[in-house]
C-alpha cells in the first residue's frame, strides 16, 4: 500500500467547532458539523484546523458558504490539475491519473457522492492519500474521511468509479508514509509534527515548565486552605440548614397571615359593595324626596289659589245671605 503522511486526521463534528457557523452563513445550521467537510480536508492536508481555514477572508461568497475555488492561493495552495466531472462511473484514465498525481506526493481533494445508494447526488469531500500499489490492476484506494476524522477505504462510499463527481490536485508534497517515520511519538517525516516538538522544546529551555516538584510544592499550597474549608463543611451545613429551617417557619407564618389578609380583603369587598349599594339607594331616595317636594310646592301654590277663591266667594255669598235676610225681616221683597 503506497500512501502518504497527511500533518493532521481531524473530523468536522469535532465539538471544538462544529457549531461554528460555515464562512458568511447567517443561519445557525449551515455549521462546518454539518457542512464543513471541504475545508476539514483542506485544513487536514495543511496541517491547520477547520477553523483556520473558516476564518480567512476572500475564501467564501459574500452572503453564504460556498467555497471560492480561484482563491486558494489564500491558503497556500496552487491548483495543478482539476478532473472533468464524472456523471457516471469514473474512467480507467482517471483511476490512472490519481494514481501518476499521488506519486507525486500530492493528496487529492476528491467530491464524491455520499450516498452512492441513492440516485441523487449527495455532495461531500474527502482526501485521497494512497493506493493499493501491489497490483497495476487493483483500484483500491484509501482517504482521510472529515465526517469520521478517520483513515477509510473508499469501498466504504461503493469504490472510487462509484463515489468519484470529480478530484483536484495542489502543489503542496506530502512525504511517503515508511513505517519507520516515528521516534519516541514523533513523526519524523511530518515537518508540522517536527515544529511542535521543537517549539516544546524552546519552552522547557525558556523555563516555561516547571519542576514536577515545585509543581507538587504550588498544588499543596494551593489545596491546603481548601482542605481546611472542606474540614468546616459539616458545621457550614449544619448552619445552613438551621438557617433554611427558620426560613421555612418563617415562609409559613407569611403565608398564614398572607390568608388572614386575603380573607380581611374579601370581606373588606363585600362591606364596600353593601356600602355602594346603600349610597345609590339613599342618593335615589333624596332625588325622590327633592322630586316630592318640588310637586307639592307647585300643588300648594294651586291649592292655596283655590282656597283664595273660594273664600272670596264664601264672603260674597255670605253677604248676599245677609242683605236677603234682613229684607225679609223688614217685610222686603225682592
Amino acid at each position: 500500500m503506497k500512501k502518504l503522511t497527511v500533518p493532521l486526521i481531524q473530523s468536522q463534528r469535532d465539538s471544538r467547532w462544529a457549531s461554528i457557523v460555515l464562512g458568511n452563513n447567517s443561519l445557525s445550521q449551515y455549521n462546518i458539523g454539518n457542512y464543513g467537510c471541504l475545508i476539514t480536508s483542506l485544513a487536514n492536508y495543511l496541517g491547520k484546523t477547520p477553523v483556520d481555514i473558516n476564518n480567512i477572508k476572500g475564501l467564501f461568497v459574500t452572503n453564504g458558504g460556498d467555497f471560492i475555488w480561484s482563491q486558494t492561493g489564500l491558503i497556500g495552495l496552487n491548483i495543478i490539475y482539476t478532473s472533468p466531472n464524472y456523471t457516471g462511473p469514473a474512467t480507467t484514465q482517471a483511476i490512472t491519473k490519481m494514481k501518476t498525481l499521488l506519486d507525486e506526493g500530492r493528496p487529492l481533494l476528491c467530491e464524491i457522492d455520499f450516498n452512492t445508494t441513492t440516485d441523487e447526488e449527495e455532495m461531500h469531500f474527502i482526501l485521497i492519500i494512497g493506493y493499493d500499489d501491489s497490483s497495476p490492476t487493483s483500484e483500491e484506494f484509501i482517504a482521510i474521511d472529515p465526517w469520521t476524522g478517520t483513515e477509510i477505504s473508499a469501498s466504504v462510499y461503493g469504490g472510487v468509479r462509484r463515489m468519484l463527481i470529480n478530484f483536484r490536485a495542489y502543489d503542496k508534497i506530502l512525504p511517503f508514509y515508511t513505517g519507520e517515520q516515528y521516534y519516541l511519538g514523533i513523526d519524523l517525516n511530518n515537518k508540522e509534527s517536527i515544529k511542535v516538538c521543537v517549539a516544546t522544546w524552546k519552552d522547557v529551555i525558556d523555563g516555561k515548565y516547571v519542576k514536577k516538584e515545585d509543581s507538587d510544592k504550588l498544588i499543596q499550597a494551593a489545596v491546603l486552605p481548601l482542605k481546611q474549608t472542606l474540614s468546616n463543611k459539616e458545621s457550614t451545613i449544619s448552619n445552613l440548614n438551621g438557617q433554611i429551617a427558620q426560613l421555612e417557619k418563617d415562609k409559613n407564618m407569611l403565608a398564614d397571615e398572607l390568608k388572614v389578609c386575603q380573607q380581611a380583603g374579601e370581606v373588606n369587598v363585600e362591606l364596600n359593595n353593601k356600602l355602594i349599594q346603600v349610597t345609590q339607594e339613599l342618593n335615589q331616595i333624596r332625588l325622590d324626596l327633592e322630586q316630592s317636594r318640588s310637586n307639592w310646592s307647585l300643588k300648594e301654590v294651586a291649592y292655596n289659589k283655590q282656597i283664595s277663591l273660594l273664600t272670596t266667594k264664601y264672603n260674597a255669598t255670605k253677604s248676599s245671605l245677609k242683605k236677603l235676610l234682613i229684607d225679609y225681616i223688614f217685610g222686603k221683597t225682592i
